[in-house]
C-alpha cells in the first residue's frame, strides 16, 4: 500500500533562502506508510533536505532522526534522548513543528523537555481531535495532556489545523487562532483508466487503515452489504489494501465475505494511481460509535484529496457530522451513505451502481473541488511562507566538531597542547614566536620552546614569576616580562590575587576572594612589539583573567596579525566589564579570523580539576549559559581531519563512555546530497564509487555526465567483477586508498564509512541521500 505523493518541483515562486531550518518532532516520520506520514512528506518534499531534521518515534516508542544530513552523519536513526538534544541543539532550528500526541508517553515528555530546552519559535499541527476523545477514555491522562497542550498552544507563534472546521473548533475551544493545512494533488499527475481489462463487475477499493476507531465498524458493515449484494446476483467486489497489522486484526471479522478480499500489496506511486483510477468507485469510510465520531469529526481525509483526483466516483460510509463527509456532500463528489446497518447500505450501494450517470457528475464535482481546495503547489507555498514568517531569522546551524563530553566524562583538554601539536605541520623556515600573556608557571610556553620557538611571557604576580623564572632559568629563547597587557599603557595599576588559586591572578577582581596585592605597570601589544622589534607572531595565547578583550584591542592590527590567537571566555567575569563572549568572538571574525569555541562545563570551584565539554565553530550557542573556555582563532583554519587527529592525541577522558558522538565524519565535504555537490568535489584524485549495483551506477552516470572527475572503479563488499565497464574491487583492509577520492552509493552507508575509517583511505563522501533522490526521480520518469 502506498499514499499517493504529488511529486516536488522548484516553485520560482519560493526562493531558496525562503525555507527557514525547521525540526519536526511527530511520532510518525514522512513516507512511512502512515496518513500523517504522507501528509508530512506532501507539505515538505520539496523542502532542502539540509533544513529539514525530524525526530520520531520508534516501533517501540524511543526516538530516532532522520533528515539534515550533515547535521546527522552517522546518527540518523534510533538515538537516546541525550544525543538527540545535543543534535537538535548543534542544528539551531528557526522553528520547532510539534504535532502533540499523548501516546507513547515518553515522547511527549521528551519533546516537551526538548521545546523548552531549545526556546525557538513553536509551530503546533493537530491532525484529529485526540483531545476530546481522550477526556472519555482516559480523563486523567487527558487532564495532564490538556495543561501541557494549552501551554503549548499560548507558546506557539503558529497553529495548524487539519480542515477549516478542525481551525475554527479548535480555535473556539482554546482561544487562539489556527490555520488549516493538510494534503493536496496535482490533477495533471493522476491517469486515466486503463483500457479493457479483465474486471468484471462493479469493484469498490479502499486503500488506508482498519483501526477500531476509526474505520473498522464502518468497512465491515460495507462488507456485509457488499457481500448481500452478490447474493442476490449482483456483480460487485469489495477490494482492501492495508497494511499488514491491520489484515492480521481484521481477517478474523472478515472471514467467511468472499466478495471482499483484503490484500498487503505494495504498490510504488504510479501503479497506486492506476489502481485507484482503474476502480469503479472508492471508498471513504468512518465509523458510527461515540469515540470514533468525536476522534475524526473535525478531520479530513489525508487521502480525501487523492480520492477527488483519481477518476473515480467516492462512496462514503459514516456520520454526517464528520468534516470530511460533509465536505463531499457540499460539494457533491460522491454519495454519502450515513448508516451502519449492512441492509441499508446495500439499498444504497444498488442504488449507487445503477446511476451511472450520477456518478459521471459525482466524479466532475469531484476533480473541481480538487482543482479549488486541494492544490498542492498554492497549499506548499502558503505553507512554507506561514513557517517562515514565524521563524526566527537565519543563523548559521552550531557545527560541533568533536564529540561532546558531559560533566561525568571527566574530559580534560590543553588548548595551548593543540596548537602546538598543529604546529608541527607548519611549513619551516622563518624564527617562530610566541607570546604568553599571562603565562603563570610557564607551562603553555614549554610546549613551544620544544619545538624552538623564541617565547616571550608576561606575568605581573610576582609570585607566580619567581616559578617562572625558576623554569626557564638560563634559557635564552625565553624573555620573561613583569608587565601586564591591555589596552592602554599605565604606570601602574591596581592587580588582585586570590588565596583559591594561583590562577586567577587579575586586574580583574572578580572573586570575593580577591585582595589587592599592589600595582603593575600596563604596557600594550602595540607599544612590546614597537619597542622589541616583533615584525611577525606565530602564537598569541592569553589568560589575562577578564581583560582578554583590553589585550587583543592592544594589537596594532594594521601591522601585525598573529597567526593564531587563544584567549579565554568566562562570562560570569566579563559582565562586569561589558562584554561577553560572543564580543570577543565577534571582535576576531571581523578580522578575518575563523574562530573555534573551546567549551568547559561551567566553574564549581577555582583550584580544582575542570572538565571540558566541546569543540564547536563559531558561531554557535555553548551547550551551558555559565561555561567558560578558550577561543582559538585561526588566519588559516586547520583541516577538520588534522583538528581532530591533534585533538585525540592531547584530549585526556577519564570516562569515554559517557561521550556523546556528535564529531563529523572525517571528511572535507562529506555528504553529496545534490549534483551541485558533485560538482564541487575537487579533481585532484581519481574517484572509487562504493556500491556496485544501481546506487553505483546512478553515481557513474552522473559524473560521466558532468565529465570532471576521474572514475577508477567500484568497490563493493562482497564481489569483485566489472561494473559500468570499470573494475570492481572487494574492499579489504590490504586495499591502499590513501590517493583515492571515496563516494558511497549504497544504503549501508552508515555501516560502510564506519569500516572505511578504521582503513587507509583518502576522502569519503556520503552519495547515499543523492541516490535516494535519483531513485525516487526515476520512479516518478523525472530523470
Amino acid at each position: 500500500m502506498v499514499s499517493a505523493s504529488p511529486s516536488a518541483s522548484p516553485d520560482p515562486m519560493i526562493a531558496a533562502d525562503a525555507f527557514p531550518r525547521i525540526l519536526v518532532i511527530d511520532i510518525t516520520r514522512r513516507q512511512d506508510g502512515s496518513a500523517t506520514g504522507a501528509v508530512k512528506e506532501a507539505l515538505f518534499t520539496h523542502w532542502p533536505a539540509e533544513k529539514y531534521l525530524q525526530i520520531h518515534a520508534t516501533p517501540v516508542g524511543g526516538l530516532a532522526l532522520a533528515g539534515a544530513p550533515s547535521i546527522m552523519g552517522r546518527l540518523a536513526g534510533p538515538v537516546d534522548e541525550r544525543l538527540a538534544v545535543e543534535l537538535a541543539r548543534a542544528y539551531a532550528p528557526q522553528i520547532v513543528l510539534y504535532r502533540p500526541v499523548p501516546e507513547p508517553a515518553g515522547f511527549h515528555l521528551a519533546a516537551m523537555g526538548l521545546i523548552r530546552l531549545l526556546q525557538a519559535p513553536l509551530a503546533i499541527w493537530i491532525m484529529d481531535d485526540w483531545p476530546a476523545a481522550l477526556a472519555t477514555t482516559k480523563p486523567a491522562l487527558a487532564a495532564a495532556m490538556d495543561r501541557d497542550l494549552r501551554f503549548l498552544l499560548a507558546q506557539a507563534t503558529l497553529r495548524l489545523g487539519i480542515g477549516q472546521a478542525m481551525a475554527t473548533a479548535f480555535q473556539e475551544r482554546y482561544g487562539v487562532p489556527f490555520q488549516s493545512f493538510g494534503n493536496g494533488v496535482r490533477l495533471a499527475e493522476w491517469p486515466a483508466p486503463a483500457p479493457g481489462g479483465e474486471r468484471t463487475g462493479f469493484t469498490l477499493r479502499y486503500a488506508g487503515s482498519m483501526a477500531a476507531d476509526m474505520t473498522l465498524s464502518a468497512l465491515l458493515s460495507l462488507a456485509r452489504a457488499v457481500e448481500k449484494l452478490a447474493e442476490s446476483g449482483v456483480a460487485c467486489r469489495l477490494e482492501i489494501n492495508t497494511r499488514p497489522h491491520w489484515q492480521a486484526l481484521a481477517a478474523p471479522l472478515f472471514a467467511g465475505l468472499g466478495a471482499t478480499c483484503i490484500s498487503i500489496e505494495e504498490r510504488d506511486e504510479a501503479a497506486y494511481r492506476q489502481w485507484l483510477a482503474d476502480s469503479d468507485a472508492v471508498i471513504i469510510a468512518y465509523n458510527d460509535d461515540p469515540l470514533s465520531r468525536t476522534y475524526c469529526r473535525y478531520s479530513v481525509a489525508n487521502k480525501l484529496p487523492e480520492l477527488l483526483a483519481c477518476g473515480a466516483p467516492i462512496l462514503a460510509i459514516g456520520p454526517c457530522d464528520n468534516a470530511t463527509i460533509d465536505l463531499i456532500a457540499e460539494s457533491g463528489s460522491g454519495c454519502i451513505i450515513d448508516s451502519a446497518d449492512p441492509d441499508n447500505i446495500s439499498q444504497s450501494l444498488a442504488g449507487f451502481i445503477a446511476d451511472s450517470a450520477g456518478r459521471a457528475q459525482m466524479v466532475a464535482s469531484a476533480k473541481a473541488l480538487a482543482a479549488t481546495s486541494f492544490d498542492i503547489d498554492r497549499t506548499r507555498l502558503d505553507f512554507t511562507q506561514a513557517l517562515a514568517a514565524s521563524a526566527a531569522p537565519a543563523t548559521l546551524p552550531h557545527r560541533v566538531l568533536s564529540d561532546t563530553y558531559p560533566r561525568e566524562a571527566g574530559a580534560h583538554l590543553d588548548e595551548t597542547e593543540l596548537v602546538a601539536i598543529l604546529s608541527d605541520g607548519w611549513p619551516a623556515g622563518r624564527e617562530r614566536v610566541m607570546l604568553d600573556v599571562g603565562a603563570h608557571f610557564g607551562g603553555s610556553s614549554q610546549y613551544f620552546l620544544d619545538r624552538g620557538w623564541r617565547c616571550h611571557c608576561f606575568e605581573p604576580d610576582a609570585q607566580n614569576r619567581e616559578k617562572l623564572s625558576a623554569r626557564f632559568q638560563g634559557e635564552e629563547r625565553v624573555s620573561i616580562h613583569p608587565v601586564a597587557l591591555g589596552e592602554t599603557a599605565m604606570a601602574a595599576a591596581s592587580f588582585f590575587r586570590s588565596a583559591e588559586s594561583t590562577g586567577i591572578s587579575s586586574l580583574l577582581p572578580f572573586r570575593d576572594s580577591h585582595e589587592q596585592a599592589g600595582q603593575v605597570p600596563v604596557t600594550t601589544l602595540d607599544l612590546f612589539t614597537s619597542t622589541h622589534g616583533i615584525d611577525h607572531v606565530d602564537f598569541l595565547k592569553i589568560d589575562a583573567e577578564g581583560w582578554d578583550l583590553m589585550v587583543l584591542r592592544g594589537v596594532p592590527w594594521d601591522r601585525l596579525r598573529p597567526s593564531v590567537i587563544e584567549c579565554e571566555f568566562e562570562d560570569a567575569k566579563t559582565t562586569r566589564l561589558g562584554y561577553r563572549m560572543q564580543d570577543v568572538a565577534t571582535y576576531l571574525t571581523d578580522r578575518g579570523y575563523t574562530v573555534l569555541v573551546s567549551e568547559w562545563h561551567p566553574v564549581i570551584r577555582y583550584g580544582i580539576t575542570h572538565q571540558w565539554c566541546r569543540l564547536s565553530l563559531y558561531p554557535t550557542a555553548t551547550r551551558d549559559a555559565a561555561c567558560w573556555g578558550n577561543l582559538l582563532a585561526f588566519q588559516t583554519p586547520p583541516d577538520e581531519q588534522v583538528l581532530n587527529a591533534a585533538l585525540d592525541r592531547c584530549l585526556q577522558v577519564d570516562n569515554p563512555a559517557a561521550l556523546i558522538p556528535t564529531r563529523p565524519l572525517p571528511s572535507p565535504i562529506g555528504f553529496i546530497t545534490s549534483t551541485i555537490d558533485l560538482l564541487s568535489l575537487p579533481a585532484d584524485l581519481p574517484v572509487w564509487i562504493y556500491g556496485a549495483s544501481t546506487g553505483g551506477r546512478l553515481i557513474h552516470d552522473l559524473l560521466r555526465q558532468q565529465g570532471r572527475l576521474q572514475i577508477a572503479g567500484f568497490l563493493d563488499s562482497r564481489r569483485e567483477g566489472e561494473h559500468c565497464g570499470l573494475p570492481v574491487r572487494r574492499y579489504g583492509p590490504d586495499l591502499d586508498l590513501r590517493d583515492a577520492r571515496i563516494l558511497v552509493a549504497s544504503q549501508y552507508a552508515r555501516e560502510i564509512i564506519a569500516t572505511l575509517n578504521d582503513g587507509a583511505t583518502g576522502p569519503v563522501h556520503d552519495a547515499s541521500c543523492l541516490v535516494m533522490r535519483l531513485v525516487e526521480a526515476l520512479k516518478n520518469n523525472s530523470v
